[in-house]
């Protein structure tokens, strides 16, 4: 509840400042729900960028194409961080009179997905612009543009979201991913670490 709770005010802002003005623009409620988390994930990116070069001293040694990958993966662990336990809690406002049908659904589950979505837009813009010289850039593009298709068709329809919710608890494995790429520019790596941070993953 504690996700859902701070995302109150985020939820009014978005209503009220943005959502109706995507409407205006003939979108439908799905995309326009979308478009606010859009931009408060690509927000957080620049955030991320700002103040990394005060957090980490490893940051400041990066060129600026390093620097943004930093700022993603460090978005990119904030996200997971959100997701997971919102996916998760909003599996606890589900009916489960009938696991078989697929028309299960809530208004949290219809909230994080429409925030999944919001991310991997925000994702997708710095993969189109860094392309290449992001490493990986190819599968990080497929993997999102099929994660919109799903979720999107999920939200849009209302239906599959226990899939979806169970599919989001997977991004917990994300922060430990993203650590690698940390160890690696804040040249912390070691055999002991590696094995510490492999066996993390796993578990």
């Amino acid at each position: 509840n504690f996700f859902f709770e701070k995302m109150a005010a985020v939820d009014w802002f978005a209503k009220n400042l943005i959502e109706s003005q995507v409407k205006n623009l003939g979108a439908n409620d799905t995309v326009a729900a979308v478009i606010p988390y859009l931009i408060y994930w690509h927000a957080l990116f620049w955030v991320c960028k700002l103040f990394s070069g005060s957090l980490f001293p490893s940051y400041i040694k990066l060129d600026n194409v390093l620097k943004s990958y930093w700022a993603a993966s460090m978005v990119s662990s904030i996200h997971a961080m959100v997701i997971v336990p919102m996916a998760l809690n909003a599996l606890t406002y589900m009916d489960f009179h009938d696991v078989t049908t697929l028309s299960i659904s809530s208004p949290q589950s219809s909230q994080v997905n429409v925030i999944f979505i919001g991310y991997l837009l925000n994702d997708i813009l710095g993969c189109l612009y860094y392309n290449n010289k992001w490493a990986g850039y190819q599968a990080t593009l497929i993997h999102h543009i099929v994660g919109i298709a799903c979720w999107y068709i999920m939200t849009e329809g209302q239906f599959g979201h226990v899939l979806g919710q169970v599919g989001l608890l997977t991004e917990i494995t994300t922060p430990f991913v993203n650590q690698r790429f940390f160890f690696d520019k804040g040249a912390l790596l070691s055999y002991l670490l590696i094995l510490c941070h492999i066996l993390s993953v796993c578990l």
